[in-house]
């Protein structure tokens, strides 16, 4: 998958592991990034909590390094 980022870049990830509830995706490459300077984001964890709930969470890395997790909480509207 390709992340269109608000840093300007495009991370390309690729699902590393699969299973009923969660998918993890890798950071793969992408254009306008150099991985070792430059912040980007690395990891996705999409959780599927139930039929109304699902977790992502993003890892942004810069200067190769993890520098911020963030976690959004999504809730199906009735």
């Amino acid at each position: 998958m390709t992340h269109y980022c608000a840093l300007r870049n495009q991370p390309r990830m690729k699902l590393q592991k699969a299973d009923a509830q969660n998918l993890n995706f890798m950071f793969a490459g992408g254009s306008n990034i150099d991985p070792k300077k430059d912040a980007y984001m690395r990891s996705l964890t999409i959780t599927f909590v139930d039929k109304n709930h699902i977790v992502e969470k993003w890892t942004l890395f810069a200067g190769g390094q993890e520098k911020e997790t963030s976690v959004l909480e999504l809730s199906r509207v009735p």
